[in-house]
C-alpha cells in the first residue's frame, strides 16, 4: 500500500529548468519564437494567440469532415478551408510586420 499522499518519483529533473527559456512554435507560420519574448512583446503575445486559435479553428474544422456522399456538406467544408486559409495569411503578415522570418511549409 502506497503512502497517503502518494507522490510518484519523477527522475532526476533539472533543478534550475526555467520554463520561459523555452520556445514557442507557431504552426500557422512556421516559426519558433522565445516564449519570454511572447510575455515581453505584446505583440508577440497576440501573435501566440492568434496561432494558437487559428490551430484550433484548423483542428476542428478536419474533426467536422463530412462523408463523401454528402456533396453538398462536402462542398460547404471544403469552402470553409478558404477563410481558415485567410486567417492564416493575416497572421502571416502580422509575423512578417514584427520582422519574423516566416517559413512557407
Amino acid at each position: 500500500m502506497y503512502p497517503f499522499p502518494f507522490v510518484p518519483d519523477m527522475g532526476n529533473e533539472p533543478a534550475d529548468a526555467d520554463p520561459l527559456q523555452s520556445r514557442l512554435y507557431l504552426g500557422s507560420v512556421h516559426v519558433t519564437i522565445e516564449a519570454r519574448d511572447a510575455l515581453d512583446t505584446p505583440l508577440f503575445g497576440v501573435l501566440v494567440t492568434e496561432d494558437f486559435c487559428w490551430r484550433v479553428t484548423l483542428r476542428d474544422w478536419r474533426a467536422r469532415r463530412p462523408p463523401m456522399r454528402h456533396r453538398d456538406e462536402r462542398a460547404a467544408w471544403r469552402a470553409e478551408r478558404a477563410v481558415i486559409e485567410q486567417e492564416r495569411e493575416r497572421i502571416e503578415q502580422l509575423a512578417t510586420d514584427l520582422g519574423l522570418a516566416v517559413g512557407r511549409g
